[in-house]
């Protein structure tokens, strides 16, 4: 964060991001859109899951979007992900809670990759919020 003065009087402020050199992708949102044509999506839906399986079931992070290097292989930088969430703090209106949750598994994330597989994630059985 940079702050633009004046004197000694801040004018504004400024936010700014290194120069990342690849292809900004989207490859998800918070309910159930998934781009399974970026090889990385697939650690992106494992992350999700594995941040789900860390978190003792309450947590999820999706909106994955940010640049994918090289052929879309492999390394991503991940920029402005959200959380679906069940605890009553992380109020916001992109948590959509348990819903987002079974929008994860149910729509995004319906089937294990070999990534999962390979981090001995466990399938949960997520049933379809009230």
């Amino acid at each position: 964060m940079e702050q633009i003065l004046e004197d000694r009087t801040i004018k504004g402020c400024v936010s700014v991001e290194p120069y990342i050199l690849g292809e900004f992708v989207k490859l998800s949102n918070n309910t159930k859109v998934v781009k399974n044509e970026y090889e990385a999506t697939q650690y992106g839906m494992a992350y999700g899951h594995f941040c789900y399986e860390f978190s003792n079931g309450t947590d999820v992070v999706v909106d994955l979007q940010g640049w994918v290097t090289g052929n879309g292989k492999g390394l991503i930088y991940l920029t402005d992900p959200q959380i679906h969430s069940l605890n009553r703090k992380d109020v916001s209106h992109t948590n959509f809670g348990k819903r987002g949750i079974y929008y994860f598994f149910n729509n995004q994330h319906a089937e294990c990759n070999e990534i999962c597989h390979r981090l001995s994630l466990t399938r949960p059985s997520i049933e379809p919020p009230m």
